[in-house]
This record gives structure tokens, C-alpha cells and sequence, in this order.
């Protein structure tokens, strides 16, 4: 499948991330993948990953492939029935005892519109690069790199990409330049944010409005947003889940000036973009329903590529926007916006609602002593 650049000199993605669903498919998560690619009509639609729920019922039993390649039906059909392709890496939850990454390919692989690493420059189903052609077809412009971020390691954290995937990246970027005699201006997407994500934050104090408690590497600071670094101010509502350890993949990917864009998923609420040392860095929220995420606000992004300057443009769009404000169990939808979003986030969650609870106790025994007082 040959990618371009469209008439109107455009390239179009439309970036989705941890739909991480179960066995019974959210109907909501359906209507915002297909609202979203009607919306953009987008050249690519990309997932970068969690597009299943491995800790969910069925999934740890052996009718796993079964209740996989159903999901996968669910979520996937819709985008190949409207002609558009799709690509897709792999996130923690991806990985499964009972169904492989591999067998999910295949599971993927039923759809004509399907994206396939092995036809392109490739590391593994989950790392590949996607070239762009230009509108007439003639010449490589520009590329996309999937990459596949790993998933949860012995210590509890997260995983980094391999440094064999790194060095996969540099002889891809070096392979593209010999094509095209220059450079080839690239995006990256992948679902675990890297650890330079933190340059785009400012550090703040404790109980400073808005701020956001990280953990682990950055346990116990405090964060928000960097105005002066961010060219898209929106929600920062969970701490960056970076891997422990830095393999060096942002240093690679800054080598040479080609990479223009990095962005991630894993973050479910978190929204926004900003710029450190040349690379712009993104979130894109979850659109998946059957897991946390930030109500109404759960959503895709368009990203639009100009052929003329090889810059792009790029807007988020949310539930809300796209299809109302209705969605079915709203009561569910409502406990998933509120969990714990972090092992930082369980203490002032939990505090909040003891101090609720309390506050009605408190109003129910004051009720009480009234009615025996005086009746």
C-alpha cells in the first residue's frame, strides 16, 4: 500500500490511542472511532497501542484469541468498511499470555485497509517505518515511525524501546536519506511517552493549583504545564508514565534534525503538546470507554501534514465535540473519570471521599440527634 500526499497537498492522520477494550466492546468507544474518521477522512488512522484490555475477563483464559480477534472486529471493521487504512503498534496491555503480538497481526491482517510492518521497513510487526510519497508519487517526503514501546517490567514501572530498536531507528533514517538524497522529515508514534517528556513541565510546589504529583523517578515533585514551551495548552490531568530507564531514543531521534513530532497514548487524560530541543512532544487522550479515562473528554487528534513545507497542524477533538453528550452506562462512565489515575492519585482520592463520607455522616447523626430531641 503506497501512502501520499493527496491532491490538495495534504497528509492527513488521524492519531487514536488505548481503546484498551474487553470482551464486550463499549458501544461509545465505536461511535467516537467512527464519528472521528468521518470528521477528519483522514490518508492514515494510527493506534498506538492498548487496543486491548490483556487484565480484562477472557483474557486470561485460552478462549483468549477468540475474544481478540472479536474485539479487534469491533473496533477495526468500521475504519476498513470506510475505505480508510490503519496502522497500529502495540502498548503494555497488548500483551497477552494466551494470544501473542503476532497472532493479534494476523487477527488485523483480515483487513484489506490494514497497514502491514513486513511490507515496509521494519524491525518487528510493532516497529516500522512508513514512507510518504509526494502527491504525483514520484519521491519520499516525508515518513512515520511506529514504534513499539515495550510493556511493564519486574519492578512495576515501564519498560523502554530495546537499544536494538534505536539503532533499527538510525539505520532506517540513514536507508530513507540515501533515497532521497537529503534528510526525510519524520513523525514518531509509539504508546509509552519518552523520559524527556519532563523538559516540557515546570516543577512546582506542593499545593500549587492545578499541579500534578508524579511518581517513581519523579516521585513526590510536583508539575505543571510549561506555557513557554507548549504550543497547545490543554488538559495535564496525570502524571507523565515514563520507563525507568532512558535507552536513548529522544538523543537518537535528535541527531539529525528529521524527526519533527513525537506522540503518545498511555496517559489516558492527558492532552496537550509542547516543544523541547527541536521535537515537539504529544498526548493524545484515550478513546476507549470499557477503561479510566476523562469523560466526555476521551477523543482522537488530527494531525495535517503540508507537502509545500513539510510543517504540520494538529487538533485535538473530544467525545463531546464529536458525538454529544450522551453515552450509554453514563453511571459507569462516571466511576471510570473518577479512579485513581496513579499510585500517586490513590491517597487524595481516597482522603476526598473519607472526607465526604464523613461530611454525610456527620449531617445524618446531627439529623438524628434533632429528631429525638424533639419528637
Amino acid at each position: 500500500m503506497k501512502l501520499k500526499f493527496g491532491k490538495d497537498g495534504k497528509f492527513r492522520i488521524l492519531h487514536m490511542t488505548d481503546a484498551q477494550e474487553s470482551v464486550r466492546v463499549s458501544p461509545n468507544t465505536v461511535k467516537l472511532i467512527e464519528a472521528s474518521v468521518k470528521k477528519v477522512k483522514p490518508d492514515l488512522v494510527i493506534f498506538t497501542g492498548d487496543q486491548i484490555k490483556n487484565y480484562g475477563l477472557g483474557f486470561s483464559s485460552k478462549n483468549a484469541p477468540k475474544y481478540a480477534q472479536g474485539l479487534i472486529d469491533s473496533l477495526f471493521a468500521p475504519i476498513d468498511r470506510l475505505g480508510v487504512p490503519f496502522a497500529i503498534t502495540f502498548g503494555n496491555h497488548d500483551v497477552c499470555k494466551y494470544v501473542s503480538k503476532q497472532q493479534q497481526i494476523e487477527m488485523y491482517a483480515k483487513y484489506e485497509n490494514f497497514v502491514r510492518a513486513q511490507d515496509y521497513i521494519h524491525y518487528d510487526s510493532g516497529t516500522y517505518a512508513l514512507p510518504i510519497y509526494s502527491s504525483d508519487g514520484s519521491e519520499i517526503v516525508y515518513a512515520v515511525y511506529m514504534i513499539d514501546s515495550q510493556g511493564n517490567n519486574s519492578t512495576g514501572g515501564y519498560e523502554a524501546p530495546l537499544p536494538e530498536q534505536v539503532e533499527w531507528y538510525r539505520q532506517t533514517r540513514d536507508e530513507l536519506e540515501k533515497l532521497s538524497s537529503k534528510p526525510v522529515p519524520a513523525m514518531v508514534f509509539q504508546h509509552i511517552p519518552v523520559c524527556e517528556m519532563y523538559n516540557i513541565f515546570k516543577r512546582v510546589d506542593k499545593g500549587t493549583k492545578g499541579s500534578i504529583r508524579a511518581y517513581r523517578s519523579h516521585n513526590k515533585e510536583y508539575f505543571l504545564l510549561d506555557e513557554s514551551k507548549c504550543r497547545e495548552m490543554g488538559n495535564f490531568k496525570e502524571p507523565a508514565s515514563i520507563p525507568d530507564e532512558n535507552t536513548g531514543e529522544f538523543a537518537a531521534m535528535k541527531e539529525k534534525g528529521d524527526v519533527r513530532a513525537m506522540f503518545f497514548g498511555h496517559d489516558h487524560k492527558n492532552c496537550f503538546v509542547g516543544t523541547y530541543d527541536g521535537i515537539d512532544l504529544g498526548f493524545t487522550p484515550s478513546c476507549g470507554f470499557n477503561t479510566y479515562g476523562d469523560g466526555k473528554n476521551r477523543g482522537s487528534r488530527q494531525i495535517v501534514i503540508d507537502e509545500k513545507d513539510l510543517s504540520y497542524t494538529t487538533k485535538p477533538y473530544t467525545y463531546s465535540e464529536l458525538c454529544g453528550s450522551r453515552v450509554k452506562r453514563p453511571v459507569k462512565d462516571a466511576i471510570l473519570s473518577w479512579i485513581p489515575t496513579s499510585p500517586s492519585d490513590i491517597l487524595p482520592k481516597v482522603s476526598k471521599l473519607l472526607g465526604v463520607l464523613l461530611g454525610i455522616g456527620a449531617l445524618i447523626a446531627a439529623v438524628v440527634i434533632l429528631i429525638t430531641k424533639y419528637l
